[in-house]
């Protein structure tokens, strides 16, 4: 298999699973919004994660890459047998990660043209915040005290959200696990990677 990614990205979060998974892989990384990229041949949507099987086939979109993994590692440890009311609540986690979080900082990458709407974005925003960090108060981890994927993508959005200058200041439990992913030798190892990583270039 084969993981191309860009820095500072969600694709992080399956970058690590790769390599918690044990099994060799090859990692490309890419630089984003570029016209006819070398992202682009493997994935017309433009942009990361995308996963290049051994049979050939390229798989997009964070989740399903991460189930994908898990799933044909059978690490249930890391996401729970599908048909389980865990599974369920793995996938729910999964699913406002990224509909709910991710794509609702998203606009704060262009701010300063986001006029009125910036109070909106922001207060949702909130919302969204206090919800994971009342999730997160009696719990190291999102699913626990164990590690799962859900930690995986999550370190890698708050990651992009501490990138975008976004306060954490009033969430003291999503700070703390922030800074226990951030201890793990798994993520310092892969975060050691990519920064050691150059980046492909077009044949």
């Amino acid at each position: 298999m084969k993981l191309i990614y860009a820095k500072g990205t969600c694709a992080f979060g399956v970058h690590l699973l790769l390599e918690e998974i044990g099994k060799k892989y090859e990692t490309m990384q890419v630089k984003l919004h570029e016209k006819n990229s070398i992202l682009e041949k493997y994935n017309p949507k433009n942009y990361v994660p995308a996963l290049i099987l051994d049979n050939g086939e390229v798989l997009t979109e964070g989740i399903a890459i991460l189930a994908y993994i898990s799933d044909s590692n059978a690490r249930y440890d890391l996401l729970p047998e599908p048909g389980t009311i865990e599974r369920a609540r793995s996938v729910e986690w999964l699913v406002y990660l990224s509909s709910e979080f991710h794509k609702g900082f998203g606009p704060l990458f262009a701010r300063e043209k986001l006029g009125e709407y910036l109070n909106i974005v922001n207060d949702k925003l909130k919302v969204r915040l206090k919800f994971m960090n009342d999730h997160l108060a009696h719990k190291k981890f999102f699913m626990g005290e164990d590690i799962t994927v859900i930690d995986m993508y999550a370190i890698g959005l708050f990651r992009i959200a501490q990138h975008l200058k976004i306060d954490f200041a009033p969430y003291p439990n999503i700070k703390r696990f922030i800074q226990n992913m951030e201890d793990l030798p798994l993520v310092k190892k892969v975060t050691e990677a990519e920064n050691g990583e150059q980046l492909a270039k077009a044949a």
